[in-house]
C-alpha cells in the first residue's frame, strides 16, 4: 500500500526487512535526525510496518503499525509531499 501511495507522490519507497537488518543498519536508522515532532521519530523504531517519511535526510514525518491508504495520504502529504 506504502508503495503504491509513493508512486502517486512520485517518490521511492524502500522496503528493509528488519530481520535480516545488520547492526549497521539498525545503528543508521536510529542515528537519523528529524525536525520538529519528528525529530526522535526514527529512535523510537520498533515493531513492523514502521515508515520513515525522508527528506533530504531528515524524517519529516512517519506511520508506526498499520494503517489506511487514506492515513498515509495523510502522513505524506502533513510531511510536505505532494502528488505529482
Amino acid at each position: 500500500t506504502i508503495a503504491q501511495v509513493a508512486k502517486d507522490f512520485g517518490i521511492t519507497a524502500n522496503y528493509v526487512n528488519v530481520q535480516t537488518l545488520t547492526e549497521e543498519g539498525l545503528n543508521t536508522i536510529h542515528s537519523l535526525t528529524g525536525s520538529g515532532e519528528w525529530k526522535e521519530f526514527a529512535s523510537t523504531f520498533k515493531g513492523t510496518p514502521f515508515t520513515l517519511i525522508i527528506k533530504n535526510n531528515k524524517v519529516v514525518g512517519g506511520i508506526s503499525g498499520y494503517t489506511e491508504t487514506e492515513n498515509i495520504v495523510s502522513a505524506f502529504k502533513d510531511a510536505g509531499l505532494k502528488k505529482k
